[in-house]
């Protein structure tokens, strides 16, 4: 019999010297890819400071209009966005601010009676992410009044009557159309433009918005912006002969237990020119678990179980828009 337990290991340990430099330089190349990925976005983004200056001019006369003195903090003005998505966030950020000199920040007299300094302060704050960007307006004033929000929402029919709504379902009334607590209007409020419209506009953006307020310590405005990358981490799916990509972050591990165990909390359906009785036969086939929030709703998230023929795994795509003609 001939050995050939050294020559194996001769072998082994060839493949492995010439392996462990092309793996050395793969992990480079993908490392210098992810790099310039990072340089080409922020090409594409401007500061938000110019933003920020405009929103600053607003609240400053909205504030001579309602004779209160307003002081304006600008947080993150060094974040970087697209000006296009600057531009569709300046009339929803512009009634922001309004907002809080109008019915936010109280006048002098009333600031000095309870304790407050006779200049009220509005912040602007941008904090961004590689995927997302969230601008806050955050005020020191007299808060939501949430009696008014209750009286105002049982006149409209707005609230649960088996139950007491919670200040969070309270605060999202601001955002039903021709929803408002204050009986007169001015020049800053009360003009035909509502929290309705900021959430309708966000809504059309792929992005939501949060209210949070203390009474008597101020209210806080979060806008929540998803921002679309050049390259896009997607799920490859296979349905009938035509091929989907899913945004990675939407997908989330499951197993045929989570559908079958809970089905009155999920929502089935197939992608493609399939009719919906496939589903009972499909109950075994692959799938894939997203999780959607509705806009405007962060207590509402979802999951939806979409059945595939075949799951083709991750890939990395570039994203282009539509020519204007099939646009």
């Amino acid at each position: 019999m001939i050995p050939v337990t050294n020559d194996l290991t001769e072998i082994g340990r060839a493949l492995r010297d010439s392996y462990e430099p092309v793996a050395e330089e793969n992990t480079a190349v993908t490392r210098f890819i992810r790099q310039f990925r990072q340089e080409l976005l922020q090409l594409l983004r401007t500061p938000v400071s110019g933003l920020f200056r405009r929103l600053q001019r607003a609240a400053v006369h909205a504030a001579r209009t309602e004779h209160k003195r307003v002081r304006l903090e600008l947080v993150g003005a060094h974040a970087g966005l697209e000006r296009s998505i600057q531009e569709k966030l300046y009339d929803p950020l512009v009634h922001i601010v309004r907002n809080a000199v109008s019915h936010g920040i109280e006048s002098e007299d009333e600031r000095a009676r309870v304790g407050k300094d006779a200049t009220g302060t509005i912040s602007l704050e941008a904090t961004s992410a590689p995927n997302l960007i969230v601008l806050t307006v955050r005020d020191d004033g007299r808060g939501l009044d949430y009696d008014a929000l209750r009286r105002r929402g049982s006149e409209l029919g707005l609230l649960r009557s088996d139950r007491a709504a919670t200040p969070q379902e309270l605060a999202q009334l601001i955002f039903h159309p021709g929803f408002s607590t204050r009986e007169t209007t001015n020049e800053v409020s009360g003009r035909g433009v509502g929290m309705d419209v900021v959430a309708a506009t966000l809504d059309r953006m792929h992005s939501w918005v949060e209210v949070a307020s203390t009474p008597g310590l101020g209210t806080s405005v979060r806008l929540t912006v998803p921002l679309r990358s050049i390259i896009e981490h997607v799920m490859v799916c296979r349905c009938g002969s035509q091929m989907f990509a899913v945004p990675m972050q939407f997908v989330m591990p499951s197993t045929p237990r989570d559908v079958e165990s809970s089905p009155q909390d999920a929502i089935c359906i197939t992608l493609g020119n399939r009719v919906s009785q496939v589903l009972a036969e499909k109950v075994g086939s692959p799938r894939l678990t997203l999780e959607a929030q509705p806009f405007g709703d962060t207590h509402a998230r979802k999951q939806l179980s979409i059945f595939v023929d075949d799951l083709l795994g991750p890939e990395e795509v570039v994203v282009r828009p539509l020519p204007p003609l099939l646009r």
